[in-house]
């Protein structure tokens, strides 16, 4: 089992609740143990839009907040300052790019594309 499939689901459950959790993530018990780099990310992406079609966005964050994928934690205490201090999108996505040395695009009114600018990946 892949442990960052497995902190996924456990945050699920967590924020969610069992029932809900199982719907979003029916394979999590069927999972192979190996799977590509490849594999993972096309499922990741799978499992992101279940949650994006099934949660409300502030549930969503909340689940996606509790595990981020390999993010020092020195990151994600300074995100986390980040959100509570903006509440705009544009303005929390700024002050990312700031802090991590990245940058960001509007691509529509609900839609941004953000670029880490860390030379290393943190996963």
């Amino acid at each position: 089992m892949n442990f960052k499939f497995y902190q996924l689901y456990r945050s699920l459950k967590e924020v969610a609740g069992i029932d809900v959790a199982n719907k979003i993530f029916p394979e999590y018990n069927s999972l192979p143990d190996k799977m590509s780099a490849e594999e993972q990310a096309k499922f990741a992406k799978v499992l992101m839009e279940r949650l994006d079609k099934e949660l409300d966005k502030e549930t969503v964050l909340e689940i996606r907040m509790k595990h981020p994928c390999g993010i020092p934690k020195e990151y994600k205490t300074k995100m986390s300052e980040i959100k509570e201090k903006h509440s705009e999108a544009e303005e929390r996505l700024t002050e990312f790019s700031k802090y991590l040395g990245g940058r960001c695009e509007k691509l529509t009114d609900s839609e941004y594309i953000f670029i880490w600018g860390l030379t290393d990946c943190v996963c």
